[in-house]
């Protein structure tokens, strides 16, 4: 190489350069770095996905393996000598296992070259291998994504006899990334900076504790191969990860914040002969008993059971738990999803409103310190919730029926809503959407179509933390209602909260009259049912032959949570919130399945099919459910956008 050319490409080694030529070597290497670093980004997104794992790279490092065990080893040992039992624990003395964050806060204070006398051991998974000729490897090792270097000198342990050339050798070529290994050594600090912070291991060789067999991709954008290999997801993302410790955090915050309420954190049954507490279809199945098939449910809410506990003198209860729902899924719904439920005695729903405003803003601020210590990803999201999210903010309230008949008004100025809201009104709705040209849902209700009206017109006003009011009572059969004094309607005593167009929360005034629950759980069953208790008023003058009448109706479910109400339950306020949605707000997330551990249902049933099998129509399939990267629910807005 001539010295003016390698001048150019390696300035270091020949001292100086001009700045001329510094600058030309500059552009020149970060031109190269860039094309280098499309190229290697481009190649990893379009791997199809039977070359991410291939069999033949598998094999290969299985061969090179067991090509450097020893010849004298046990030929049964292998594969087994690559997995060993985890390694025992050394509490105090030489040796201490730490892992990488209680290492760096012990260490932080060593300065620069000054080594510890400490012995101590770190474990986790190697993320890059560097070498400084052939006595010195770098070795960057992360756990819980917290990073450290390891210095390995192997010519100081070939000097001083503690291993065999030959040992070294297999060792310089056996180590991979994304193998786990368990390192032995002296804290030490080679310069300045956090970076320089490393464990020098001088004598004991690190220990294999389990290799990966696979070259993992350094990112991965495609959606059927991230679909299909989950794992590959977890590996290649750091958000990803994230997300689900953010989900730990919220949980640790929510029951602390309810257990600080003295509310009592129970489990309620998954499986029964029936659900309640929401209109879903739920997913149904059979248990065996005594050779004998039972057909049981998995429930749809916690709701029902709650409340029973609140009857029973469990003041206040609250559960953190699956629910099912048969139905579709998109951006913001899967079918096994994750609920917090509380009922609390004595509670109205300007309660339930502070709490809810309280929460959040409790939520957000203790999420803080992690944030900014080791949720870094998520850094964004959460600066821009700050301003809606301060402590002690009050949320806006937009009762239902004005706002929508507000809204309504500006498209279509001479509608009027029906002066009583139950099926009768239907055809005089459904007329507004023919004018309006909406679509309209499939089995239209009332409450459909009021709910559908809300998703065009009242919903898409909340971008602020925003509380919509009094719903229709025909929208809310399992609360408390009362006559609108504004507009003359019967309406709920129930609030939702929305933030960016988005439901976060639900809360109601629980209905505790055992002779308006019924008639509503009857009336939820069929349109038609409140044609029968019209005519069941006029004819039947005893009440309690139509309650009765009313009650020999209902499922088994329902006339046991109706006996329940019958032998009293106090006035209850009653309130839930998607626990996925929660996370998807304050970590930024786009889609439902971005924030559970293995995707959406879809995806948990397309682990591991083959190419051209499950997973070749997935991806069509995915962007008709919206699941594409162009239908992804943008993250929270600016609170001054």
């Amino acid at each position: 190489m001539s010295s003016p050319l390698g001048t150019m490409l390696r300035p270091y080694l020949y001292g100086p350069a001009s700045p001329l030529r510094r600058n030309v070597y500059l552009r020149f290497y970060s031109a190269t770095i860039t094309a280098k670093s499309s190229v290697s980004s481009k190649t990893s997104d379009n791997k199809p996905a039977e070359t991410l794992w291939s069999t033949r790279s598998y094999e290969k490092r299985f061969i090179d393996l067991k090509s450097r065990r020893s010849v004298n080893e046990d030929e049964l040992a292998f594969p087994g000598v690559l997995y060993p039992r985890a390694p025992a624990n050394v509490p105090h003395g030489e040796f201490r296992a730490m892992n990488i964050s209680e290492f760096k806060l012990r260490y932080h204070s060593l300065q620069p070259f000054e080594n510890h006398k400490d012995q101590r051991t770190i474990r986790g998974k190697i993320k890059a291998i560097r070498t400084h000729g052939k006595k010195l490897v770098f070795v960057d090792v992360v756990q819980d994504d917290s990073q450290l270097q390891i210095m390995i000198n192997l010519g100081f342990m070939e000097k001083k006899g503690y291993h065999s050339h030959p040992e070294l050798e297999r060792f310089a070529k056996e180590i991979r990334v994304g193998d786990f290994y368990q390192f032995s050594g002296m804290p030490a600090r080679t310069g300045k900076g956090d970076q320089a912070l490393t464990l020098s291991v001088t004598e004991h060789l690190p220990k294999l504790q389990a290799p990966s067999l696979h070259t993992i991709p350094a990112s991965i954008t495609d959606e059927t191969t991230l679909s299909r290999f989950p794992q590959l997801d977890l590996l290649t993302q750091r958000k990803k990860r994230d997300l689900l410790r953010l989900r730990h955090h919220i949980e640790v915050i929510l029951q602390g914040y309810l257990n600080g309420m003295n509310f009592t954190k129970v489990t309620t049954p998954i499986l029964a002969a029936d659900t309640g507490g929401a209109v879903a279809r739920p997913f149904e199945t059979t248990a065996n008993f005594d050779g004998e098939k039972t057909g049981l449910k998995l429930r749809i809410a916690q709701e029902l059971a709650l409340k029973k506990l609140v009857a029973a003198d469990l003041t206040n209860v609250y559960e953190i738990g699956p629910c099912f729902r048969n139905e579709g899924l998109d951006t913001t719904h899967n079918p096994e999803f994750t609920t917090c439920e509380f009922y609390m005695a004595y509670a109205r729903l300007d309660t339930l409103m502070r709490m809810t405003e309280d929460l959040f803003c409790t939520i957000h601020s203790a999420l803080e310190p992690h944030i900014q210590s080791s949720l870094t990803s998520l850094e964004e999201p959460h600066t821009k919730l700050a301003a809606s999210l301060r402590p002690g903010t009050t949320f806006q309230k937009l009762p239902f029926l004005p706002t929508l008949l507000d809204q309504l008004n500006r498209v279509a100025s001479s509608f009027r809503l029906p002066k009583v809201l139950d099926e009768e009104a239907v055809p005089e709705i459904l007329a507004l959407f023919e004018e309006l040209k909406l679509a309209i849902p499939a089995h239209p209700t009332v409450a459909r179509l009021l709910d559908a009206l809300s998703s065009e017109f009242v919903e898409p006003l909340c971008i602020e933390p925003t509380f919509i009011t009094f719903y229709p009572s025909i929208m809310s059969p399992l609360s408390k209602s009362f006559p609108d004094p504004e507009t003359g309607h019967t309406v709920s005593a129930r609030a939702e909260l929305f933030i960016n167009g988005i439901e976060y929360c639900n809360m109601y005034e629980e209905e505790n009259d055992p002779f308006s629950q019924a008639e509503k759980f009857f009336l939820q069953q069929s349109p038609s049912h409140s044609k029968v208790l019209e005519d069941l008023r006029r004819d039947e003058p005893n009440f309690l032959e139509r309650a009765r009448f009313v009650k020999e109706r209902l499922t088994p479910g329902q006339r046991y949570f109706v006996r329940v109400l019958e032998c009293g339950l106090p006035p209850t306020g009653g309130w839930g919130m998607g626990l996925d949605r929660l996370v998807m707000l304050f970590g930024g997330a786009g889609r439902i399945a971005d924030v559970l551990p293995f995707g959406n249902l879809r995806g948990v049933i397309a682990i591991g099919t083959e190419v051209g099998g499950v997973g070749g129509g997935l991806r069509k399939k995915m962007e008709e459910d919206g699941e594409n990267e162009k239908d992804r629910v943008p993250p929270p807005r600016p609170a001054n956008s």
